[in-house]
């Protein structure tokens, strides 16, 4: 599982960052649902209902796959 964060202004993006978040989520979330990977991002589209376009966050992955 990969976890998509889009930064508040001023915050830079590290390696500790992201495994604050990883740490963070694995003292909440059950023990099969914390993030492997953080992927810091500029957005994330979404509809105009205000829900994240999971189908692009999927179909860019797959290109970089390929």
């Amino acid at each position: 599982m990969k976890a998509f964060v889009v930064l508040k202004p001023g915050v830079e993006p590290s390696v500790t960052l992201c495994n604050e978040l990883i740490s963070l989520a694995k003292s909440c979330l059950a023990p099969y649902k914390p993030p492997r990977e953080v992927e810091f991002v500029e957005s994330l589209h979404k509809t105009l209902t205000g829900k994240i376009k999971r189908k692009e966050l999927l179909s860019r992955e797959n290109q970089k796959d390929l």
